[in-house]
């Protein structure tokens, strides 16, 4: 993907720093199935990228959700280390957020004091808290996200029509 898409003003930069802020994206990928996992690699990345911008607030964005999103099937398809996640981010008080999407819908929750949010599709969405794949009826959305210098995050659900 990032062979295609790095063209033009496109970018798949794996983190991008700007005032007080560090985004890092990380790749979630598992060949062969729909779940996702964090490789050694991706781990080490994000615990360096934390530790030399210890003065950065830190969004991290990642594919697939790192906590349960109360759907029995698409909880089988999240994160299958996120203990491997927590474990770095929670030694980085520096972390205010996390990013994700795979779930098709809008959720909110938190991790200590990290807070955590996924997106809805610009396409397709699933219903929250099913037991197996039900699509709602819910219009195509997208997160916005507004990033302070105070470290706070505000973010809202924008439905298209």
């Amino acid at each position: 993907m990032r062979q295609t898409l790095e063209i033009d003003n496109l970018s798949t930069a794996s983190s991008i720093i700007f005032d007080r802020w560090i985004i890092i994206m990380l790749d979630t990928f598992l060949p062969e199935t729909h779940a996702g996992c964090l490789s050694v690699t991706e781990l080490e990345f994000l615990d360096q990228a934390l530790t030399e911008h210890k003065d950065k607030h830190a969004l991290i964005c990642l594919h697939h959700p790192p906590v349960s999103v109360g759907s029995p099937w698409m909880d089988r398809m999240g994160l299958q280390n996120p203990a491997d996640l927590f474990s770095i981010t929670d030694c980085h008080p520096q972390v205010r957020g996390m990013l994700c999407g795979h779930i098709h819908q809008e959720f909110n929750s938190a991790h200590n004091t990290v807070q955590l949010m996924a997106t809805p599709s610009t396409c397709v969405q699933f219903a929250p808290r099913s037991d197996a794949y039900v699509r709602d009826d819910t219009a195509p959305g997208y997160r916005r996200v507004q990033l302070f210098d105070t470290g706070e995050i505000r973010s809202g659900i924008a439905r298209i029509e």
